[in-house]
């Protein structure tokens, strides 16, 4: 049943007791037939009918009025879904993109089978792969991936960075590890710091399941997402350039399945 369709019935009741009540002698006779009401009046009087018409009426309105409410709360979310703008899609069918492919001592990569497949081969060295991606860092935004840690350090961590020059020293990063951790930090040249220390959270899949991070710029706060749940929320600080993507340390291999940069309302 939709908003509307209830509004009818709804007059038809009306109708009723308001028949049934001014002009009880008169209404000869209500019965359902084929989920209508039929209606048979032998004798009205003309001004008393009018007045009555007038009371329908209203009642009408006030029906339609409440039952419309439905449709433009639906108007409304879907204008604020409108609002989002995706500004960056990647979900690895391809490698349009340009994505590094790499295969050397320290690291190799490849698209395959609608992932970005990452392994790394040193203990400790990170790995940044990235993307330019031109969005407004004064407004709210959002970076988003789901990636499954297939095999390797469960130690170590792995997950979105964003906000980096084009040489890849100063970014900011949103990690985590295999073994339920997580930590968020910034990089500014060589010295690293701890925007959130390595913390457990229930709401991280272990090694073989499919864990997806949110990074969600709300107006003057950073918030962070492990499957849909808040964690944690920082203070909103520049961005140092347009580079982001994914960044993963140790000996461990990774599949990306996508990654989807947004600017938010």
């Amino acid at each position: 049943m939709n908003e509307f369709s209830a509004s009818p019935c709804i007059f038809v009741v009306l109708f009723v007791i308001v028949l049934c009540k001014e002009y009880p002698d008169n209404v000869d006779k209500i019965r359902p037939k084929s989920l209508n009401v039929i209606l048979i009046i032998d004798t009205c009087k003309p001004r008393h009918m009018a007045q009555q018409c007038t009371t329908l009426l209203v009642c009408c309105l006030l029906t339609s009025n409440v039952f419309s409410q439905p449709g433009t709360h639906r108007a409304s979310d879907e204008k604020t879904s409108q609002s989002r703008q995706v500004i960056f899609e990647e979900l690895f069918d391809d490698n349009n993109r340009n994505w590094e492919i790499i295969d050397s001592k320290q690291l190799s990569s490849e698209i395959s089978d609608g992932y970005f497949q990452l392994k790394g081969k040193t203990a400790y060295s990170p790995a940044f792969l990235s993307q330019s991606i031109d969005l407004d860092p004064t407004g709210n935004f959002s970076f988003q991936s789901t990636i499954i840690q297939s095999s390797g350090m469960k130690n170590m961590g792995y997950g979105i960075c964003w906000g980096a020059k084009d040489d890849r020293q100063d970014w900011y990063a949103f990690l985590i590890s295999s073994n339920g951790q997580y930590t968020i930090l910034k990089k500014v040249r060589e010295d690293y710091t701890e925007i959130k220390r390595w913390t457990s959270s229930d709401n991280i899949n272990g090694q073989g399941k499919p864990n997806t991070l949110l990074v969600k710029k709300n107006n003057d706060r950073i918030e962070y997402y492990i499957n849909d749940r808040l964690v944690y929320m920082s203070q909103a600080e520049p961005f140092r350039g347009k580079k982001a993507g994914i960044l993963f340390h140790g000996t461990m291999k990774i599949e990306v399945d996508n990654f989807i940069a947004a600017m938010e309302p």
